[in-house]
């Protein structure tokens, strides 16, 4: 649900598009793609494979500024988060074609690293230039060639080989909001086959997961996570993911507690049938988003910080319980307005004064 990642969707798939918010920088640092970040020493546990039990954040006030991002670095790590998802922005990074600023990104990742955080990168989005031509008055359109954005994502594991070893290619590429004007699974197949053969050449050992899905429903535009996965092997993609991205969204219900087809529990269990079925049983489902949002407008889906806590607990307990749940992470681990009356400023576990909702005492029970 971040504004970084996500933007108010439909019930059925109103989560985030928490990638959205680019970065200023106060100094515009333009710098060549083929210069290389200086390594920081390394940080325990960063940079590393994630285990099944990785119970992470995304943070999108990590880029409202320097004392906010650092200070909110340091608090994730305290309270003893293993892992952050961050997105790499490729319109931020490259607004103008061939023209390259990753002043904004380095300090995400480079202070993330630093603090010993595992790092989830996300390269998303379409800088206006690269964008698919009847997309371009959208905040998010998709690419016009996928090969163009698979050399991004080239040049940001060359960037950050060393700091980053886990890829999740595009965030929610299954709804409108973040694919304009229409998500389309075959090009973003492609996109997927072209950025994973790219981030391996860097790296053989860095771990690529498909985009998250939105809980969307199948409504001639939108396409519904099982839906779109289906066609993700329908266009021959299997062999080019190491695990199924999603963000199963349930709130005010339990993801638990689902039983109607529409229900993102269903969902992950179609989604398991069709990796099963094309051979991929034993790749994990890796849950880069979920959460819920304690806004009291737009109800039924801002609930009570009392109700977020059980939705939390009762969805990490569920996803831990699925013999191919993988990585889980929570959004958000901040509010960007809290009291707002937007479902998107207020999904974290903390409140914007840095006061902790319950369900951070709850979550940070379940860390291992």
């Amino acid at each position: 649900m971040n504004s970084s990642f996500r933007s108010p969707l439909s019930s059925a798939s109103k989560k985030r598009n928490v990638l959205r918010r680019a970065v200023s920088s106060s100094v515009a640092l333009i710098v060549a793609a083929s210069v290389a970040v200086a390594l920081p020493a390394p940080a325990s546990a960063a940079s590393g494979p994630m285990g099944a039990r990785t119970l992470g954040v995304t943070a999108v006030t990590l880029e409202t500024s320097d004392s906010v991002r650092q200070a909110q670095i340091k608090s994730i790590k305290q309270n003893g988060f293993p892992a952050v998802r961050i997105p790499i922005q490729w319109p931020q990074v490259e607004a103008v074609q061939g023209v390259f600023n990753w002043a904004g990104t380095d300090k995400l990742v480079v202070d993330a690293y630093n603090a010993g955080l595992n790092i989830l990168a996300v390269p998303t989005y379409t800088p206006t230039w690269a964008a698919i031509p009847e997309g371009r008055t959208f905040l998010h359109p998709g690419p016009a060639d996928p090969a163009t954005y698979a050399n991004f994502t080239r040049l940001a594991a060359e960037r950050y080989r060393g700091l980053i070893r886990n890829w999740e290619i595009w965030n929610e590429p299954n709804v409108v909001h973040s694919f304009a004007p229409k998500p389309d699974a075959a090009k973003y197949s492609q996109m997927l086959k072209l950025s994973y053969a790219a981030i391996k050449s860097v790296d053989q050992y860095s771990v690529v997961i498909s985009g998250g899905l939105s809980p969307a429903v199948d409504d001639g535009t939108n396409i519904s996570p099982a839906r779109f996965v289906e066609a993700l092997y329908a266009n021959n993609a299997g062999a080019s993911l190491d695990g199924i991205g999603n963000h199963p969204y349930s709130a005010p219900d339990l993801l638990s507690a689902g039983t109607d087809w529409w229900t993102p529990k269903n969902g992950i269990d179609m989604i398991s049938y069709l990796m099963y079925i094309n051979g991929d049983g034993w790749k994990k489902i890796w849950t880069t988003e979920f959460g819920a949002s304690t806004s009291t407008g737009q109800p039924p889906y801002g609930v009570t910080e009392a109700r977020q806590t059980e939705i939390l607990v009762d969805g990490i307990k569920y996803l831990r319980s699925l013999p191919n749940g993988g990585p889980i992470f929570l959004f958000d681990y901040r509010d960007i307005n809290t009291g707002s009356l937007n479902l998107e400023e207020n999904y974290g576990l903390t409140r914007t004064n840095n006061t902790a909702k319950p369900s951070l005492a709850a979550v940070k029970a379940l860390i291992n």
